[in-house]
């Protein structure tokens, strides 16, 4: 409980009530003042002062009103429990409690003008409203009066108010500059110029870092396309060599060379004949010449051996010749 003493709520006119209180808590940054009315009412929120404040001065009241008040402190830790309710209930407006006035007189002065003269036998300083009723115009008089107590209970409520705050502002100077707080603008630039320099840097280190990995990414790209070239003219020498061997054991090649390419005419395939032990005598063969080419029957055939020695294939030369014609006799047909 932050209060020493409980409010106290005194009435001081027909919409006047002033409340006054002591903070037992120096540290209070703001007094929160709330009111309800009567006693089945629900409390609201009436005003809420600056801290220190220990009096206000309800002016919004209606006469012959109860009004209960209860206040709490608040500061950076929260708000204080709330203190005792305190009532008061409002004056009421004066009616019928004065004596009437005697010797009232009437004496005209011109046309538009007269004099008006009465005791009052009424006791007491407090301030009264006399209101006059002429028989021809029973309300200009009344209205007039009436605006006029209006207008002066107006600007007495309004100074009041302009004091009140006057009050308030003053206070709330002097809270700020005993707890320094004017001096916390400039420390709060610094703190925020700080701030900003440190995520400057960090925003250039991010940027350098990215710089250097795409740099690396894009050296790593450029290396296989500069041997690009290199590996191009390799793959095209390796294929002139290919084509080079095609063209060299092609069969137009091979004719243009002066050779003749045999081919076996079995079951209607041409087959090239690469060694002579796969042919036997009578086969049919086909010569395939430069120009032209030769249908022809195997009449003889030797392994090769009378090339590579002379003297050393004469018995296979004999036994090839044995199965031949003898000299003179008619042979069979060896080309058409």
């Amino acid at each position: 409980d932050r209060f020493n003493q409980q409010p106290f709520a005194k009435s001081v006119s027909p919409s006047e009530i002033n409340l006054t209180w002591d903070l037992g808590d120096t540290t209070d940054t703001a007094i929160v003042i709330e009111r309800k009315t009567g006693s089945g009412g629900t409390y609201k929120t009436l005003t809420v002062l600056p801290g220190g404040e220990d009096t206000y001065t309800d002016t919004s009241g209606w006469a012959s009103t109860t009004y209960f008040y209860r206040v709490k402190a608040r500061n950076s830790g929260g708000d204080s429990g709330y203190s005792a309710a305190s009532s008061a209930t409002t004056e009421a407006v004066p009616s019928g409690a004065l004596a009437l006035v005697t010797n009232l007189r009437a004496v005209a002065n011109s046309p538009t003008t007269a004099t008006i003269s009465f005791t009052d036998t009424n006791t007491g300083d407090a301030k009264r409203i006399y209101l006059m009723d002429p028989v021809f115009n029973l309300n200009a008089p009344r209205v007039k009066e009436i605006c006029r107590f209006l207008a002066e209970h107006n600007v007495r409520r309004i100074r009041h108010v302009l004091d009140s705050r006057v009050r308030n502002f003053r206070h709330e100077v002097r809270h700020l500059a005993s707890s320094d707080r004017l001096g916390l603008l400039p420390r709060r630039i610094a703190v925020q110029r700080e701030r900003l320099n440190r995520r400057r840097v960090s925003l250039y280190r991010l940027v350098e870092s990215r710089t250097r990995s795409l740099r690396t990414r894009l050296s790593a790209a450029r290396d296989p396309l500069a041997r690009f070239p290199a590996r191009v003219v390799r793959e095209r020498h390796q294929l002139e060599a290919t084509v080079a061997t095609l063209n060299a054991v092609s069969p137009l090649s091979v004719l243009s060379r002066g050779y003749a390419i045999a081919f076996s005419r079995s079951r209607n395939r041409r087959k090239p004949i690469l060694d002579s032990a796969v042919v036997k005598v009578g086969d049919p063969i086909e010569v395939q010449l430069k120009k032209g080419r030769l249908e022809c029957t195997v009449d003889a055939k030797t392994m090769g051996l009378e090339t590579v020695w002379p003297n050393g294939g004469a018995s296979e030369s004999k036994r090839v010749r044995e199965s031949l014609p003898a000299a003179g006799e008619d042979r069979p047909a060896s080309g058409k």
